[in-house]
């Protein structure tokens, strides 16, 4: 139970003998017996029986109710068939102990129960010191690159005694040691180098003892003085014209605070009352549209400001981008399908022309639209696909599309070959084909006037697309016809073997 919360404290199980029963709360740090005087029942009557420190009462044994409490702001006694509830309103530390219940019947022997009520009491907010005994309320520093930070932090208060831990940028940091120095609970941070990329970094001490209500913070931020970075004077050309003014920009990077710019000329300082900021700005295509402004203020005279802006029209070359259409996968192009390309175009002014190209040459100059379509696509018109737009700031050219069209094998020569062998001569029968992908098998095939036979495949080799049969005849039925088929899993039907034929080289 945390401090300054609502406690129900619930008794039950103790039923009513009759409705003239006497219920009361006691606490047993203030005493058993204790300093005020009330009879057996807690009602203020006489009686010397007993002597309690009472919560509150409720008395019905007679005529007249009793309903006591001893602070009425904070504790509520409240008695409900069979069940005695003591609500204690704003929790405090020195409300914890062991609470009992006592009920005392006219026909039954007095019943005492009792329970302990445990009071967390939160931490204060943390006090942070550095390595000098300064207290830290909300700025570290300013600090320097490559010097140490030393913090610690103390709470004095809290029960249970909290538990302190040290957070950087939300992040966990040091070992998170707590110690008792002098009843209060200590924790020290040491941070070796700071670096730039500090500043502005959020240093936390969380004390937490319970997990009923938030870690108390000292939240700290780390300031820096750094030195520049870099120092440019543009331009860096120092040719001038007499009597022709001339801007020379200094630029300072990284310094902070600013860095204070003075000018001189042969030794010689000079300074004005004008103030100029020389903006040198190179816009890109996603700055078209966008409002460019310019605010002068006079830091002193607060609230009086002048500005005024401009629509950015950015002039841009086109900015091409090719892709398949959306229902179609290039992993799933395959001969005879139909196939559209997009061409997604940024430009301004809007383009003239649009221009298609496969493998770097134009297609037809019928191809003008943002969009192709390849209708019943064929092999051969797989390779890389370009678009390209034109305007009057130049040309612009999409992003390489790689089309890879799926067909089934077919011969490399589409007609019939004639071998011219001898009997017993051995000869060697190539096999070459297209295909995408590459074939997964080949199958040889002899025919001659008899029939078909498949040739075994121990006959011949394979390696990617090219099949080699190793064939002797030996008889006048080894004269006839060679196929060779491939597959790639690509429609076999559409394959398209090879035909050899194998001629006695007598005849």
């Amino acid at each position: 139970m945390a401090d300054g919360s609502t406690a129900d404290i619930t008794e039950t199980n103790m039923a009513l003998q009759t409705l003239e029963d006497d219920w009361g709360w006691l606490k047993d740090d203030w005493g058993w017996p204790g300093t005020k005087k009330v009879r057996l029942d807690f009602a203020c009557r006489q009686s010397e029986a007993w002597v309690y420190r009472a919560l509150a009462a409720y008395d019905a044994r007679e005529s007249e109710v009793l309903h006591w409490s001893e602070d009425p702001s904070r504790m509520v006694f409240t008695p409900s068939r069979g069940v005695g509830f003591l609500s204690l309103s704003n929790v405090q530390a020195e409300d914890q102990g062991i609470y009992r219940c006592r009920v005392d019947y006219r026909a039954a022997r007095t019943s005492t129960f009792s329970l302990n009520l445990s009071v967390i009491v939160p931490p204060s907010k943390p006090k942070v010191w550095d390595r000098d005994g300064v207290v830290i309320k909300s700025v570290i520093g300013p600090l320097k690159e490559g010097d140490s930070l030393f913090l610690a932090c103390e709470v004095p208060d809290g029960r249970p005694p909290p538990t302190l831990s040290w957070w950087k940028d939300g992040v966990s940091v040091g070992r998170n040691q707590t110690l008792r120095v002098n009843g209060n609970s200590r924790s020290e941070l040491l941070l070796e180098s700071i670096r730039r990329s500090d500043l502005h970094s959020v240093v936390e001490c969380r004390a937490s003892n319970t997990p009923l209500v938030a870690p108390a913070v000292a939240q700290l931020s780390i300031d820096m003085n750094l030195a520049p970075l870099s120092l440019n004077l543009h331009p860096r050309e120092g040719t001038s014209i007499s009597g022709v003014p001339k801007e020379f920009i200094c630029e300072v990077v990284g310094s902070r605070p600013p860095a204070t710019i003075s000018w001189s000329l042969a030794g010689e300082s000079f300074t004005g009352n004008v103030t100029t900021s020389v903006l040198q700005l190179t816009p890109h295509p996603d700055d078209h549209g966008k409002v460019l402004q310019c605010l002068a203020e006079n830091r002193i005279l607060k609230g009086q400001h002048m500005k005024a802006s401009i629509q950015l029209n950015v002039l841009y070359p086109p900015m091409a981008s090719l892709a398949l259409g959306s229902s179609i996968r290039s992993a799933h192009i395959s001969e005879g399908m139909d196939v559209y390309l997009e061409c997604s175009i940024r430009a301004n002014p809007p383009p003239s022309r649009v221009n298609w190209l496969r493998n770097g040459v134009p297609l037809s100059p019928e191809a003008t639209d943002r969009s192709l379509l390849l209708k019943r696509i064929q092999w051969d018109q797989g390779g890389k696909y370009t678009c390209e737009a034109r305007n009057s700031q130049g040309v612009g050219s999409s992003n390489v599309l790689h089309l890879s069209v799926a067909y089934a094998p077919r011969c490399s020569n589409p007609s019939p070959r004639t071998e011219y062998v001898s009997l017993g001569e051995l000869v060697y029968v190539p096999c070459t084909v297209r295909s995408n992908p590459k074939p997964s098998a080949f199958a040889w095939v002899f025919n001659n006037t008899t029939g078909g036979v498949a040739v075994p495949p121990s006959q011949f080799t394979s390696h990617n697309f090219s099949s080699v049969l190793s064939f002797t005849p030996v008889s006048q039925f080894d004269f006839g016809s060679l196929t060779c088929t491939a597959r790639n899993g690509v429609s076999d039907a559409d394959s398209r073997p090879c035909v050899v034929h194998i001629v006695h080289a007598g005849k």
